[in-house]
């Protein structure tokens, strides 16, 4: 049985997110965010339910001005007709945005705590998408402050990295973040959940996997075929390098691992090859104290092998952080550092040299008048 699964994408980010989860997974979904234009753009291209905060204007990257928008808007929001209908459809409900924006991060977590408080009956994940390392520092702190946010919900969370998406162009990795947090949201809705006799991760399981508080982690490795099977290797091998490619934040090694469920879908030829204790992603991220696996044999289609590790209760991401405080520190530094000469005051030191030698005619004025001065400046 699949989970009632729904996404209320907020501000340009989780909008996108949310038109292709919609139009590509006919999954429910909401999009609010303060910028009108956005919206235009997300209606252009799907017909989803949204939602105008604000006064049309965007919140330019401004967390603040996002939350008093979104005050002023909040009771309305949670009483509308059709808002209050697409709540109670779902069982688990991720609240996806930017971290690095203004409309998303300024106010996905305020939703998050107000809607938690209020549909206790369902499980909410927070899903942040967070600025590659060369974005702005305004970006940079607008995130630190998402996750301490997010950190202080003490509920499940998954974080997405355009660091991690590649070198394409900027639409492009756009695309594979939006394709891959869409997938995610799929994995945990059962689309991937084959029948299968030999162990099974039914709608009870996967909300037990994914509702304790911390990060979620997951990996969709797909294709997989013998020739890829590096020598005396194993699946596992594979796996761990796909680790490395994933869009999700990477994982620090802390050896700290809650929980961890597995969905496989693999062919008898590659049976063999596959190993579902895992001891090379063990002994790198830690035993886990509870396992859920789900184990197909593929009949079908060699092309549809595939293994989903998904991994949770796990801790913030320190090394990730850490080179966000090294981006904001740099930025610091370099604000604080003074030129000890400029060209202007070399100019202005050679000029000065000159001020006994020259008349200076001025126009006598009748009445200053400082807008018309100061207006040239």
């Amino acid at each position: 049985m699949l989970l009632k699964t729904g996404i209320i994408g907020i501000g340009n980010a989780g909008n996108m997110v949310a038109a292709e989860a919609n139009s590509s997974k006919e999954m429910p979904v909401i999009g609010l965010n303060t910028s009108e234009r956005d919206l235009d753009a997300v209606k252009s291209r799907t017909a989803i339910q949204t939602y105008f905060i604000g006064n049309g204007d965007g919140a330019g990257k401004d967390r603040t001005k996002s939350k008093a928008a979104m005050k002023d808007h909040l009771k309305e929001l949670i009483g509308d007709d059709e808002f209050k209908k697409f709540m109670d459809s779902i069982e688990v409900c991720f609240i996806v945005s930017s971290t690095g924006g203004g409309t998303g991060s300024g106010t996905a977590p305020m939703i998050c705590d107000v809607l938690s408080s209020i549909y206790q009956n369902i499980n909410f994940i927070m899903v942040g998408i967070l600025p590659t390392i060369g974005e702005s520092v305004g970006a940079q702190r607008n995130t630190v402050e998402y996750i301490a946010e997010v950190n202080r919900l003490n509920l499940p969370y998954m974080l997405f990295d355009n660091s991690e998406a590649g070198t394409e162009s900027t639409n492009d990795v756009f695309d594979r973040i939006n394709h891959d947090v869409v997938e995610a949201v799929s994995v945990i809705r059962g689309d991937y959940n084959l029948l299968s006799r030999y162990g099974m991760i039914d709608a009870g399981d996967m909300t037990k996997l994914i509702t304790l508080p911390g990060m979620i982690h997951m990996n969709l490795l797909q294709g997989i075929y013998q020739e890829k099977i590096p020598t005396d290797g194993s699946i596992e091998d594979l796996i761990i390098e796909s680790l490395k490619k994933n869009t999700m934040v990477q994982l620090d090694r802390d050896k700290i691992v809650k929980r961890r469920g597995y969905i496989v879908n693999l062919t008898e030829d590659l049976q063999p090859y596959f190993n579902k204790d895992f001891p090379k992603i063990t002994e790198l991220y830690g035993e886990p104290v509870e396992v859920f696996d789900h184990y197909a044999v593929n009949q079908d289609d060699e092309k549809a092998n595939f293994v989903i590790l998904i991994q949770s209760g796990l801790s913030l991401p320190e090394n990730r952080l850490k080179k966000i405080q090294h981006r904001i520190q740099a930025a610091e530094e370099a604000l604080k550092k003074q030129k000890e000469s400029s060209i202007l005051d070399s100019l202005s030191e050679s000029v000065s040299q000159f001020d006994g030698t020259k008349d200076v005619n001025r126009v006598k004025r009748e009445s200053v008048n400082l807008d018309d001065i100061l207006g040239k400046y």
